[in-house]
């Protein structure tokens, strides 16, 4: 912080951080969440909309519309900026009295880059929160499926362009998931750490979490109808070329998937963005991280499998 240690919330109930890692399910569960903020209040967990949104002005009273993720709580804290956080708290400790929540939920995937992950930033969340029961919840991945989610991801930003390869982008800061762990349990301390298999839970994302949450599913929930479709390997391909392009790129990406979208309708199908890594890639990247994923194994999934090993 610029001045001092963040402001304490007055909350001696439980309090969970949803560590969001890239493409494990976390829009899904923040979107639940947001939608489902009201029924979930009836059962004593607070969702709250401070640190949902991005304060702006030099009063900060002027909102943006609200998000589903607390990006601008974490950023706030990362950047040290006293009086945002100030402000985050105070809205968030205005929620909990007014409400009185047994529970409340924090989640941010910017809490899993490789920058915050295990730095201050937890420090100060275990500060604010410090007569809370913390728990922080994390999902992992596999790493050869992790790992084209991220090329995809990079995409967007006008990264990887052709002829970089998946393999030429691989960061070892996002795939061992070993020393991810060690560097949350020791900013972490005596609080609460789930590790979760994001493989096994895949199909019933949300249902895990709420049930890591111990939450009663009712008739009043309302889950998304279906989930957003990957990227076909054509897509991603024609994008990798608009990202070539020394200035546009953005305009041409978006003209990129406009004709993948239309030679699927002509008929012209497209493998999947699983294609892009193939199995040889695939094996050896997994033997690669087999050490450290049988160190996951067995400290954090003692009676189930992770679904991060490879069978020999």
């Amino acid at each position: 912080m610029k001045s001092g240690s963040p402001s304490q919330i007055r909350f001696d109930g439980h309090v969970y951080f949803h560590i969001g890692p890239h493409k494990t399910g976390t829009t899904s569960i923040q979107t639940f969440l947001q939608k489902n903020s009201g029924s979930l209040k009836e059962q004593g967990i607070l969702y709250p909309t401070g640190g949902r949104s991005f304060l702006n002005g030099p009063e900060l009273s002027d909102r943006s519309r609200l998000l589903i993720f607390h990006h601008p709580l974490v950023m706030d804290l990362f950047d040290k900026n006293t009086d945002k956080v100030t402000a985050h708290v105070q809205a968030i400790q205005s929620e909990i009295d007014e409400h009185q929540p047994n529970l409340v939920v924090i989640s941010s995937e910017v809490l899993a880059r490789p920058a915050v992950t295990g730095s201050f930033v937890y420090q100060d969340l275990r500060r604010i929160f410090v007569n809370a029961d913390r728990s922080w919840v994390l999902y992992l991945r596999r790493q050869d499926d992790l790992l084209v989610s991220l090329f995809t991801e990079g995409l967007k930003r006008g990264g990887n362009p052709w002829p970089k390869s998946i393999l030429d982008s691989e960061s070892v800061d996002a795939l061992d998931h070993k020393a991810r762990l060690q560097k949350l349990e020791s900013v972490i301390e005596s609080d609460r750490l789930i590790v979760k298999s994001f493989e096994r839970e895949k199909p019933s994302i949300v249902e895990s979490f709420l049930d890591e949450l111990g939450v009663d599913s009712t008739d009043d929930f309302r889950f998304a109808e279906k989930e957003r479709q990957s990227a076909s390997a054509r897509a991603i391909n024609l994008q990798r070329l608009a990202n070539c392009l020394p200035f546009g790129s953005a305009r041409f990406r978006s003209w990129a998937l406009r004709l993948d979208r239309s030679m699927t309708k002509l008929g012209f199908e497209s493998s999947s963005a699983h294609s892009l890594l193939n199995d040889h890639d695939r094996v050896k990247l997994r033997h690669k991280y087999q050490a450290t994923n049988l160190y996951v194994e067995n400290r954090y999934f003692v009676e189930k499998e992770s679904g991060l090993l490879i069978d020999d």
